[in-house]
């Protein structure tokens, strides 16, 4: 079975009919050449791909990136440098020219023999024009390489280092732009502009080029409750806590943050606007994490989900008695409480109405969880607060008076503060900012949902829900 790391609908022209020829065109430094070794990679796994080196020889190729060696066969990879140094024959097979009509006649045979390849990749395009003392804007030599396509029924994938249009853009079924992309973050960006009998449905795609290999990063379809909820076996995978620490239920972030959230600290995970509720990525497996290790929890839901809702996404993994046992959740009710809802063990009811009161109401439960812990984890949802008490409302106590009581509470009980605060609330973002201990932003960039890190500072990272022996994790790919 084919396994890839390319686009969707880069594997789609691969089952097309022969003689496809698809452009990759970028700026220096936006992975191209990676691109084109992840393609020839692929497409030899159920045929056979030739990628001719015009750049680099290929033992620099194979010194630089040791997987290519392992993945694509060395007779594979054709060495069409200019240098005079003959390579090792187990190495590459040499493809040596010294004009243009001796290049494209050794191009015609080798797409002609037999058995032939499936595909030929050229990269890139304007180092073949150097070695071979050919004007850039001359195209004729990619027109006879395109000729020799259709003729001979072989996809031709040519990689150039322009990123403006030139006349082989309307030469070719395929154009791939490679882009590096401005949003506060270090971004590519891998931009379809036209695949010719393709469905474009995703025209741009974030990547990865860590371990120096091509790596997609689609847009996630789901949240991680909807992708926990759809698998049969919901056991997750439990990170064990370091003294003084509750672990962030990711071991990437764990590493990044010496172990996780510090006890008594106030940590802030900053939701930006197109992230929908997709920010669950990053705050569910910390609750799952720290209840599956013994801890306690309260939680202040985000506003649209109820305490009921809350629960179905933690009860399935936590499983009912620790939920019971471990974690309060939040209902504010307006209308006032019922007797029913006084019997939950798990909900904590509030008002509303008076935030002396409420606060006072968290606090004796926070100190009822806290009985034999060294720290309570409370998750606390500044939407959700905001619409019940505002913020510096007149005449009544409001968030800007609960933000900096909890948290001196909290670094003197040694209970920890994990305060989700979403676009719009920039008041209170900047206030949190101020006395928090880890700061993270979700950011949505073409569709795809991303954490980076303000203090302590990392690149921006994808979330992704992995499957292991010992259950469910989510994983943090770092964008490279």
């Amino acid at each position: 079975m084919r396994t890839t790391n390319l686009p969707h609908e880069l594997v789609e022209v691969s089952k097309l009919l022969k003689c496809y020829k698809l452009l990759v065109k970028g700026a220096p430094g936006t992975g191209k050449t990676l691109l084109a070794l992840g393609i020839c990679e692929f497409l030899n796994q159920d045929g056979t791909a030739l990628y001719i080196s015009t750049r680099v020889t290929p033992e620099e190729l194979y010194a630089t990136y040791p997987w290519v060696g392992k993945l694509i066969p060395p007779k594979n990879v054709l060495d069409a440098t200019e240098s005079r140094y003959r390579p090792p024959e187990d190495l590459a097979v040499a493809f040596k020219y010294v004009e243009k009509p001796a290049f494209i006649q050794a191009m015609y045979e080798l797409c002609s023999q037999k058995p032939k390849p499936d595909s030929v990749i050229v990269d890139s395009l304007e180092a073949l024009k150097e070695n071979l003392q050919v004007s850039r804007e001359d195209y004729s030599l990619e027109s006879s390489m395109i000729e020799i396509s259709r003729t001979t029924g072989t996809n031709l994938i040519l990689v150039s280092e322009t990123d403006y249009i030139t006349p082989v853009d309307y030469l070719v079924d395929g154009i791939v732009k490679q882009v590096k992309i401005d949003k506060n973050v270090f971004l590519r960006v891998t931009e379809i502009q036209k695949l010719r009998g393709i469905n474009v449905n995703c025209p741009r795609y974030l990547f990865t080029l860590e371990g120096g290999q091509y790596k997609v990063l689609p847009p996630q379809r789901s949240t991680l409750d909807d992708l926990i909820k759809s698998e049969k076996e919901k056991r997750f995978e439990p990170i064990k806590n370091m003294e003084g620490k509750i672990s962030t239920g990711i071991k990437y972030l764990d590493t990044i943050t010496g172990g996780g959230y510090s006890y008594g600290s106030v940590n802030l995970i900053e939701v930006n606007r197109g992230v929908g509720e997709a920010y669950d990525y990053f705050y569910l497996p910390t609750i799952y994490n720290y209840v599956l290790s013994g801890g306690r929890v309260l939680i202040i839901p985000p506003s649209g989900i109820s305490a009921q809702v809350m629960r179905g996404m933690i009860e399935p993994v936590v499983g009912e008695e620790n939920l019971l046992n471990c974690v309060k959740i939040v209902d504010f009710q307006l209308s006032g409480k019922t007797d029913a809802e006084k019997e939950e063990p798990w909900k904590v009811i509030l008002e509303g109405n008076n935030l002396s009161d409420d606060y006072q109401i968290l606090y004796e439960e926070t100190k009822a969880l806290r009985r034999g812990q060294k720290s309570v984890l409370v998750v606390i949802s500044t939407d959700t607060l905001e619409s019940a008490y505002g913020w510096q409302s007149k005449g009544r106590r409001d968030i800007s008076y609960l933000i900096p009581r909890g948290s001196i509470e909290a670094k003197q009980t040694g209970n920890t503060a994990l305060c989700l605060a979403k676009y719009g609330q920039e008041r209170i973002i900047d206030y949190i900012n101020h006395i928090s201990d880890e700061h993270f932003n979700i950011i949505n960039v073409e569709g795809t949902v991303l954490i980076h890190g303000i203090f302590p500072y990392f690149p921006a990272m994808y979330p992704a829900l992995e499957r292991s022996e010992n259950g469910l994790k989510v994983d943090l790919t770092p964008i490279v």
